[in-house]
């Protein structure tokens, strides 16, 4: 039988405080995205709504959920909700990406948004969203910008020169997305760091994965693997990419780049960049557009028992006499993990790329 658990952390250092009973959570972990939680709060005798009311006050606490000792899931307070004649409340929870998301993008020390501009030169995509976040998380202000997250560096992929301006007024995940947008990968793992000392820890790069591969035979007799299904989406698919640089009206700076040998109807995107100075830089962010959207997405999602999945791994997927998918292996990475209180998980996977 599982042991779950969940924990009250110290909203700026992760530090464990105190904890908590719940009759249900769930939780979900997601690559380069937001990820909820919630949690089902009852109010007895011996936990009374004066020892939980302060713990649920919005971003106030992490609340740490946590499976055999293993941290699956955390997040800040976003929305207590209670009603008259229950006996419970409902938690939503908000992961680092919601708290990013109130987040100004500017540096330490910069008392002139509107003035302040920086360019970061010849560093991975990852090595510009470690920065933007660093910053974000160092700011030395009040009220106080930190939060626990280790960010280790070493980052790899190809080089990129790009400005960042504080007139733009932009929140820290508008500036992730734009590198997103351009075949970046980030997560964020919660994890103890030490003991009563939880911490995100950042992981990123260009097509970023865990490198640990799971292998899964959908079609054995006693599979792990249930509720096997496949979607394709192919809404944002396209055969011409335009990038649009720095610029206004007849001075923009534009490259675009069609895929020519495309069976398909015309299908165009345009991608504004406008910090982009460099048409050799504006041109290959092109070309990565055709690689993101050049085919469908096609999602697999299926359920696990008795086996631990987590964001960026690489499920090998063996498939023999299905009506629908061809026999064969496939290489799948894990796009979304989400669980509750039971030993089952839900696994969404997709190929590298795609629309």
């Amino acid at each position: 039988m599982a042991d779950f658990r969940v924990h009250v952390c110290n909203a700026f250092t992760g530090a464990r405080v105190d904890g908590f009973e719940v009759s249900a959570f769930s939780w979900e972990q997601l690559l380069s995205a937001r990820g909820n939680g919630s949690v089902t709060v009852p109010v007895t005798d011996a936990q009374p709504a004066s020892f939980l009311r302060p713990y649920l006050v919005p971003w106030q606490y992490i609340i740490v959920l946590e499976r055999d000792g293993v941290v699956k899931y955390a997040g800040y307070v976003t929305s207590p909700a209670y009603k008259r004649g229950g006996s419970s409340l409902t938690v939503t929870l908000g992961d680092l990406w919601a708290l990013l998301g109130r987040r100004i993008m500017t540096a330490p020390g910069v008392t002139n948004i509107e003035k302040w501009s920086y360019w970061i030169e010849n560093q991975p995509r990852a090595g510009h969203a470690a920065t933007l976040i660093a910053w974000n998380r160092d700011r030395g202000v009040t009220p106080s910008s930190t939060f626990p997250l280790t960010i280790p560096g070493g980052w790899t992929g190809g080089l990129v020169t790009r400005p960042y301006y504080g007139y733009e007024m932009a929140y820290v995940t508008d500036k992730l997305t734009a590198l997103m947008d351009e075949g970046l990968d980030i997560w964020f793992e919660p994890k103890w760091i030490s003991v009563g000392q939880f911490g995100w820890v950042m992981h990123a790069g260009d097509s970023w994965g865990s490198g640990t591969v799971r292998d899964l035979n959908v079609t054995a007799p006693l599979s792990p693997v249930s509720g096997f299904s496949e979607t394709v989406d192919g809404v944002r698919v396209t055969n011409n990419a335009d990038r649009v640089g720095e610029g206004s009206e007849v001075d923009m700076l534009v490259r675009s780049y069609p895929n020519l040998s495309s069976q398909l109807p015309l299908l165009e995107v345009i991608t504004m960049s406008k910090t982009v100075s460099d048409p050799a830089q504006l041109t290959a962010l092109a070309q990565q557009d055709l690689v993101t959207y050049g085919e469908p997405t096609v999602q697999w999602d299926f359920s696990l028992v008795g086996e631990d999945v987590q964001v960026g791994d690489t499920a090998r997927l063996t498939f023999a006499d299905d009506v629908w998918i061809p026999d064969g292996i496939y290489n799948r990475r894990v796009v979304k993990v989400s669980g509750n209180m039971t030993e089952q998980i839900s696994v969404s996977v997709q190929p590298t790329g795609g629309a």
